[in-house]
């Protein structure tokens, strides 16, 4: 007689399932649906187990509790991307509650500001945000009745080139946001919508893009000011490795992985690359203590649902193509032996010149038959030259920076194909592309677990947007005071050229209102 199956549970109520041998061997396949299920609800205790013994995230796992959309957007059923990797693709901040644009610093102070607020205003403080979906909040003297500044009104002031000059910071339960800290992650985009736009224009394209990022770091402030009530110095490691872990994603991704170039855009708005870390080492905390909050409340979705939820999104069901690639890569910065900022026009020009000489003799030694990672070796400046250029296989869109031009032509090459030289305003390459493979569907048995965690993504946002519509209708911000920071970081933005401060605001540019 074979043995039953004998389930053993543990004081912490994990069930251990030991099934005789040859019996499992002779088993009826099990339901797949059934076997992802199991998983993930094991996974689910496993995690429900490990905050009952710790009182604050260590950060061990890649996975966070997706206020940052971007784990969504992995390639692999079932993996979640860390703070990092979102950076690095360039999927940062478009979830609902915007979390994963950039956060603050972290100085313990009591409720009430403690300076007056010219010198605030200096004190480098930077400040977590988490959005919420649809609309903005801010609350006067009566949180009760919060409400964001009117539109109109901002506009009208704006273009009448009068009303109050502004104040430097505003206040959020006694933290600060101050015009440069609220300024530096949009700052790019506002100076491209400045080249691009009519002054009336431009108005109203400042007007959504910066009420936007201060909603954001509200949001992020009040939730961060919950967590620091929880942190604890056993974190401390890990919350650090995460916070270099994201600054060093954020260089690669906005300044091309040059650190000077990063600190001279922080200096222009007066802040410091400390500081920054202090901003960063906010956000981690903040995506820790959600996650930490939220994720035992989380449920497994029954088959019917998933099998929805595929059959709706089945487009997003396919493995990228991916493709092997080798580059010869001579940066200018190398040949300038200094950043590209610190270059005169003809420094740059002569190393334009040098780099192209230089790949085009590289070129020329593949052309006679010499293997591509010798050629590399010999010729490349770039940070895989001992590799022989391999940077391994990549898929559409993994490279951003200097790089993102490269694999943008990997693309087009076929297997063992060699491009031509590669230029853009950082560097030169050449680029090979090693084996290629297409796009690929991804079935629904091998779907399932990354339909789990997308479903319980979407829990996981109510969850948090309810937490922190509680959290702003709690809020002491001045509406007049929103007010007065609004045109004090006007007046520290970039403008059209034509901006006379005169023009009375046209009609927003086409493109939804956010």
């Amino acid at each position: 007689m074979n043995n039953p199956i004998r389930v053993n549970r543990n004081p912490a109520g994990a069930a251990h399932c030991n099934q005789n041998p040859k019996r499992q061997r002779g088993a009826a396949p099990q339901n797949p649906t059934r076997v992802a299920q199991r998983r993930a609800a094991s996974q689910s205790r496993k995690r429900q187990r490990g905050a009952e013994t710790r009182e604050f995230s260590v950060l061990d796992e890649p996975y966070y509790a997706d206020p940052l959309a971007c784990a969504r957007g992995s390639d692999r059923p079932g993996h979640h991307n860390t703070i990092s990797e979102c950076v690095s693709r360039g999927t940062v901040g478009l979830l609902t509650l915007l979390l994963a644009l950039t956060i603050a610093g972290c100085q313990e102070k009591e409720i009430g500001p403690k300076f007056a607020d010219h010198q605030a205003a200096h004190t480098p403080r930077y400040h977590p945000s988490v959005n919420r979906a649809g609309g903005t909040t801010s609350a006067p003297s009566d949180p009760a009745t919060a409400t964001q500044p009117d539109d109109e009104v901002v506009l009208k002031t704006i273009a009448a080139g009068h009303g109050p000059i502004g104040s430097p910071i505003l206040f959020v339960n006694g933290d600060t946001i101050s015009v440069h800290e609220l300024l530096e992650p949009i700052i790019d985009q506002l100076r491209q919508q400045a080249v691009a736009l009519s002054p009336g224009q431009y108005q109203y394209a400042f007007l959504r893009t910066v009420q936007r990022e201060l909603d954001s770091q509200i949001s992020r402030l009040l939730v961060y000011q919950e967590a620091k009530k929880e942190y604890r110095e056993q974190a401390k490691e890990a919350v650090e490795k995460e916070t270099d872990r994201l600054l060093k994603a954020t260089i690669n991704h906005r300044f091309g992985g040059s650190q000077v170039r990063y600190e001279t855009h922080l200096k222009s708005l007066g802040l410091t690359l400390d500081d920054r870390k202090e901003f960063f080492r906010r956000q981690v905390m903040v995506l820790a203590f959600l996650r930490e909050r939220f994720q035992p409340l989380l449920t497994i979705p029954p088959r019917r649902e998933m099998m929805k939820y595929y059959e709706t999104h089945m487009d997003q069901f396919r493995r990228p193509a991916r493709a092997e690639m080798f580059l010869i890569d001579v940066p200018y910065e190398k040949l300038l032996g200094k950043s590209l900022a610190e270059a005169t026009p003809s420094e740059l020009a002569d190393a334009r010149v040098q780099a192209r000489r230089r790949l085009e003799e590289a070129r020329a030694e593949l052309d006679s038959g010499i293997a591509f990672a010798e050629v590399a070796k010999t010729y490349s400046l770039g940070i895989r030259r001992s590799l022989g250029g391999d940077w391994g296989e990549i898929v559409p869109g993994a490279l951003t920076g200097r790089w993102a031009k490269a694999a943008e032509t990997l693309f087009t090459l076929q297997e063992e194909q060699v491009s031509e030289i590669v230029e853009t305003d950082q560097s030169m390459f050449i680029v090979k592309c090693g084996k290629y493979t297409p796009e690929q569907r991804v079935s629904f048995e091998e779907a399932q677990e990354q339909i789990i965690t997308r479903i319980q993504d979407e829990q996981n946002e109510r969850l948090t947007q309810n937490y922190i519509i509680q959290l702003l209708n709690r809020a002491t911000i001045s509406q007049d005071q929103r007010l007065d920071f609004l045109y004090a970081v006007y007046a520290a933005s970039p403008k059209p050229k034509e901006d006379t401060m005169t023009t009375a605001p046209e009609a927003p540019p086409a493109g939804p209102r956010r």
